[in-house]
């Protein structure tokens, strides 16, 4: 069952390490390296070709170009600042609707992840709102004798 598991997969950094120490080191070839991992030949061939090319054992980094500008980017985090309670297909609708270009959801979480605003964050942000507005809101009741009125009501 496991073997069926790793048959498939990509390879760990650490398995790339071992089959590359097995070629070197211990003298065993491609073929039987490829049968002991479970792997093509053709993808042995290609760690060891990598290895004598960068003298690296890691994964390409896939590079993603981004198609929004850093305006894109700034929109949406200055709309979570203004709304933190908004939901990400509320700010994905909101920027489609003043960009007029398509956004994913996705897209939208992993630009306020970038700027450091998780959920915590937006959350203690809802919070400090929500505090700010009471405290207005109590301050700017009326002194008069309505106001122990209005209170009591609150209280009961």
């Amino acid at each position: 069952m496991i073997l069926r598991h790793v048959q498939h997969k990509l390879a760990s950094k650490n398995t790339i390490m071992h089959a590359l120490f097995i070629y070197y080191f211990l003298g065993v070839n491609r073929v039987v390296i490829a049968r002991l991992f479970r792997k093509f030949m053709s993808t042995i061939s290609s760690w060891i070709e990598r290895y004598e090319n960068t003298s690296d054992y890691n994964r390409k980094v896939a590079t993603v170009v981004g198609s929004f500008s850093d305006e894109h980017k700034h929109w949406v985090v200055s709309y979570y600042k203004a709304n933190p309670v908004a939901c990400l297909d509320e700010a994905k609708r909101a920027f489609e609707t003043h960009f007029k270009k398509y956004i994913s959801v996705t897209t939208v979480w992993r630009i306020i992840h970038s700027f450091g605003l998780t959920w915590k964050v937006l959350e203690r942000r809802a919070i400090q709102v929500r505090q700010d507005d009471v405290f207005r809101f109590s301050t700017n009741l009326p002194r008069s004798t309505g106001r122990t009125k209005t209170s009591s009501f609150l209280t009961k």
